[in-house]
């Protein structure tokens, strides 16, 4: 759990929110839209909402940043946004994958 908290104290693009710079954190919070609605309608068909697909596309970029540095691939991290975007939609979509494969009865 400590190297998920340091990964989000880190100062890739994603976390731009901590810096209290409003445009970064703007188009963060649209970078993680983006990817959670990326995410959602390719496996799901459907959108989560805006709360919900910014939520997943910025929860999603922390999983798939975390992923990433714990096999040491940080080759996406030097993409800057474009990266973070890549991230957002892989763990969101593993996100989605694992909940709906158990997330129901």
């Amino acid at each position: 759990m400590n190297v998920l908290l340091s990964t989000l104290l880190t100062d890739g693009n994603i976390f731009n929110v901590i810096d209290g710079n409003t445009s970064a954190m703007l188009f963060t919070a649209f970078i993680g839209l983006l990817a959670g609605c990326f995410a959602s309608y390719a496996l799901n068909g459907r959108g989560l909402g805006l709360i919900g697909n910014t939520a997943l596309g910025l929860i999603g970029a922390a999983l798939g940043r975390w992923m990433f540095e714990a096999i040491s691939v940080s080759a996406l991290s030097e993409l800057g946004y474009s990266g973070d975007f890549i991230y957002g939609v892989i763990g969101s979509t593993l996100i989605l994958f694992v909940f709906g494969r158990f997330g129901r009865d």
